[in-house]
């Protein structure tokens, strides 16, 4: 096997299949959106850059900025609210797990 052939396998193993790249820093941000049945707006999302560390400080305003109808904002700022501190605490303690500069 070639080396661009190795690489083209491993581009298909990081796809994570129908829904594209699994990208860590959207995990509960992706999480939320397939809970509200709002899968749709990933886009958005990422067009946004609305990762998970911008989801407990999630604005109306934000989410009209990058697309999202009314109906889904609302249901998202609803999910949001219920869950802030969970998604606060998630994001110290992802934080921490991260490798340290040298």
């Amino acid at each position: 096997f070639s080396e661009g052939g190795e690489k083209k396998i491993s581009k298909k193993k990081r796809g994570g299949g129908k829904g594209g790249e699994v990208d860590a820093a959207y995990f509960r941000t992706d999480q939320m959106l397939d809970t509200l049945g709002l899968i749709k707006y990933k886009k958005n999302f990422r067009k946004g850059m609305l990762s998970d560390t911008t989801l407990p400080l999630l604005t109306d305003s934000a989410l009209h900025e990058v697309s999202v109808p009314a109906g889904p904002r609302l249901l998202i700022l609803d999910h949001v609210s219920t869950y802030k501190n969970y998604y606060k605490q998630d994001l110290a303690k992802r934080v921490q797990l991260l490798p340290r500069d040298q």
